[in-house]
């Protein structure tokens, strides 16, 4: 799932918009005003004779970049490499230096800001508000936020890196609307509080249902930094009035059509889910409306197809309805819809005991496919040989029986040779 997530947001850093953009390289140490610090092209061969405007994607790598104390706004993407290193000066006085309004700001290398980070990603069009953006920090990343980390109405946030301020530190973290959402594979501790507001700008205090509805489910606040390392008290528990876990939600293109596929660990009260889609990450209509199992101890797994999707970018949601009518959502899922492509799909996957369904499409039409499970030791442990129907695709099932650990699942056909990992 975190590898999609990180696909899909390179793809909006590179996605092309209506606004006049050049993407710019950092090729030295200096400031951003500073032509001499840009290139024109990744190898920076092309030097650049200006400096970023307000709508052009901007890659940082290698360097170290310092904003004048007044300030600065960036409408468009900003992507901080590995071993780049973007630092934010402010200045005293200034509680929020600089606002950052692109598709996308994702970070793998170093940030580091005087004052507050006040995050107001917009996706797709920049003049709107109403419209989604994401912040990312992936897990080599090192944020170190002066004052408050502010995440603004219409956006998502995407945390990897967290573990208990190692390696990303702030004061208070605000949610700022109640569509602000923050997800990903951490645990943090806040010195001060987590705090948030509706679209009326009236404050919602812990453990007000909006505010864990915003943090995904296994995502935790603590209080101070001896909970977060011993995983104890937690302030805040994220998704903790969703009623079901899910392990995984995701779409695929799948020939013309698109596949929307979930799976939960555990359900409770839960009546129906509502597949929607939009074409524009705002306005959403139902693609289908499947059952809930009630309630559930079991891992079980739901798949819905989208055989009207299109082409270009679209969105998916999950919407989650419980007997006595509430509802909540998952994060959004894009999916870029092009000609007819080869893959296959897996689940559940971790497996948890189940058996394990494998989805051939696009595949040349009757012809013979192989799957192979191989270990971390390069050895085959499981193989089958199937056939495609007369679409090229095909369902086969993998029974339980190996070991716990991970696989390797390698699909052979005529000219091809597929791998995804496989968790038993």
């Amino acid at each position: 799932m975190k590898q999609s997530l990180l696909l899909l947001l390179l793809l909006i850093l590179l996605s092309p918009h209506s606004f006049s953009q050049t993407i710019y390289y950092s090729v030295q140490d200096g400031n951003w005003y500073q032509p001499s610090t840009w290139a024109m092209n990744e190898g920076g061969t092309i030097p650049a004779t200006s400096a970023p405007t307000i709508y052009d994607t901007v890659y940082i790598r290698d360097s170290v970049y310092q904003v004048v104390p007044s300030g600065h706004i960036h409408r468009g993407n900003v992507f901080i490499e590995l071993t780049g290193v973007f630092d934010i000066f402010s200045g005293s006085g200034i509680s929020e230096p600089y606002i950052f309004a692109g598709d996308s700001f994702a970070v793998y290398g170093k940030l580091f800001t005087s004052s507050d980070f006040h995050n107001q990603v917009q996706f797709a069009n920049y003049s709107s508000p109403d419209a989604f953006g994401y912040l990312i920090f992936g897990e080599s990343a090192i944020v170190v936020i002066g004052d408050d980390l502010i995440l603004n109405s219409k956006s998502v946030t995407q945390m990897d890196n967290g573990a208990c301020g190692d390696g990303t530190s702030f004061d208070d973290m605000y949610f700022k609307g109640s569509d602000s959402r923050l997800c990903g594979n951490g645990k943090f501790f806040v010195p001060d509080k987590v705090r948030a507001w509706d679209n009326n700008n009236v404050e919602q205090k812990p453990p007000h249902p909006q505010l864990v509805t915003q943090i995904c489910l296994g995502f935790n606040f603590y209080g101070t930094q001896k909970d977060c390392e011993d995983e104890t008290n937690p302030i805040i528990t994220g998704g903790a009035t969703f009623p079901v876990e899910l392990i995984d939600f995701d779409a695929r293109q799948k020939g013309e059509d698109v596949e929307i596929y979930w799976s939960t660990a555990w359900e409770t009260n839960n009546h129906f889910f509502t597949v929607e889609r939009s074409w524009d990450g705002i306005d959403y209509d139902v693609v289908e409306m499947v059952a809930g199992a009630g309630n559930s101890d079991e891992v079980l797994s739901y798949k819905v197809i989208d055989t009207r999707p299109g082409t270009g970018k679209i969105y998916y949601r999950l919407k989650q309805t419980d007997l006595d009518g509430g509802y909540n959502y998952s994060s959004v899922v894009e999916i870029h819809i092009t000609g007819a492509e080869t893959g296959f799909l897996m689940y559940p996957n971790p497996a948890r005991g189940q058996n394990v369904s494998v989805e051939l499409y696009g595949f040349r039409p009757q012809t013979s496919v192989q799957i192979y499970i191989i270990d971390l030791s390069g050895k085959t442990v499981y193989e089958q040989t199937v056939e495609t129907d007369e679409r090229g695709n095909n369902l086969a099932l993998i029974p339980p029986g190996l070991s716990s650990g991970v696989y390797f699942v390698r699909i052979h056909s005529i000219g091809k040779i597929l791998t995804q990992k496989l968790v038993y």
